[in-house]
């Protein structure tokens, strides 16, 4: 028995490590496999990502109807409101009972008549005469009177011409 004991002890321990050979054929079929995974991962979450945003687009959508209608709604009281304010009668009630206006009488007409086609001269008339707003100096300071005269306004009433009063 001591013989076995010395052959145990006289064995040494080999650590032989395995030395493995890069195999090109094996990493390429990893590389294409590990390339076609990625490709699958981001064609699914492209997809989900789209559907996501399908969704949220149809919940704004429904959200802005819903907001149209309300806007509606407001137009269409506005614009009942907005009859309801320019009723002639309302006006007239304001105008004599708040701001103290009355109606006018026929004396206190005064007509006016349009300015006759074919003038060669109209007193408010741009030109290019230089000057400020187009009018040369000699324009600019004309007097009511010079433009009753061009426009054929008398600044009279109908009933005060026709007396010769002036």
């Amino acid at each position: 028995m001591r013989q076995r004991q010395i052959d145990y002890a006289a064995k040494k321990r080999v650590r032989n490590q395995v030395i493995r050979e890069v195999d090109p054929i094996r990493q390429r079929e990893f590389r294409q496999s590990l390339g076609v995974g990625i490709l699958l991962v981001a064609v699914i979450l492209f997809a989900a990502w789209q559907h996501h945003e399908l969704r949220q687009h149809g919940y704004q959508m429904v959200e802005i109807e819903v907001e149209l209608i309300k806007v509606q709604e407001e137009n269409q009281r506005r614009r009942l409101e907005v009859e309801g304010l320019q009723t002639l009668e309302r006006i007239y009630t304001i105008a004599t009972e708040e701001l103290g206006l009355e109606a006018p009488t026929a004396q206190a007409v005064v007509h006016i008549e349009r300015i006759r086609q074919g003038l060669a001269f109209h007193p408010f008339e741009e030109r290019a005469t230089g000057g400020r707003h187009g009018r040369g100096p000699r324009q600019r300071n004309r007097t009511a009177r010079q433009l009753g005269e061009v426009s054929g306004y008398t600044g009279r009433t109908e009933e005060a011409a026709t007396a010769g009063a002036p």
